[in-house]
């Protein structure tokens, strides 16, 4: 992801991308950016960035994101998903509605 300036800023939580559609204050985005930057060079597990990511998500207007989940957290996993799915990280990181639509959008990876 790039600045308007073309300088890389951080995917999450990027400068260009604050405008927050529920009105509230650009405190939770500023220590948002604080946490990335305090934790990105650290080596994890990730999990620390996909609480952080389902907790700004809604309020980066150009995610177009209306409420956003862990998988293991997703309240309408057992009702979607076929018996036996378990809850742990199966390669589904974030499961999120979309705001326009309502359609759901999920982010995964596989390594």
């Amino acid at each position: 992801m790039t600045s308007p300036d073309d300088e890389p800023v951080a995917g999450p939580v990027a400068e260009n991308s604050t405008a927050e559609p529920n009105g509230e204050s650009g405190s939770l985005l500023d220590e948002a950016r604080a946490e990335l930057e305090a934790k990105a060079p650290e080596q994890t597990d990730g999990i620390w960035l996909e609480e952080l990511t389902a907790r700004v998500a809604p309020h980066i207007r150009d995610w177009n994101i209306s409420d956003c989940w862990r998988w293991s957290e997703w309240p309408d996993r057992d009702d979607v998903m076929p018996e036996g799915t378990p809850p742990v990280d199966v390669g589904i990181d974030l499961v999120a509605r979309r705001r326009d639509d309502g359609k759901w959008v999920v982010r995964g990876t596989r390594l």
